[in-house]
């Protein structure tokens, strides 16, 4: 999801099982901050020369080494699946 408030436009990632079920809180993270919390992690368990050159987070090295992320209701990274 994406607002806009002041000029500046905010990216971020939305709990879906909130929306489609309930029983979950309403919780969100900020793209940014979910991308440099999984680049941090890439650069400290995966050894390939293109992840430990790499300047941050692209799509490219997401979708070959990322399989799925799961962030907890304070926005806390619990676990990567590798790919």
């Amino acid at each position: 999801r994406s607002t806009s408030s002041r000029g500046r436009k905010y990216c971020y990632y939305m709990c879906g099982t909130n929306k489609r079920k309930g029983g979950c809180t309403p919780h969100k993270v900020s793209v940014n901050e979910l991308d440099d919390s999984v680049f941090k992690w890439l650069k400290n368990h995966v050894f390939a020369e293109e992840v430990q050159t790499a300047d941050g987070l692209t799509r490219k090295l997401a979708i070959q080494y990322v399989d799925c992320v799961y962030v907890d209701e304070y926005g806390m990274m619990e676990r990567i699946i590798i790919a």
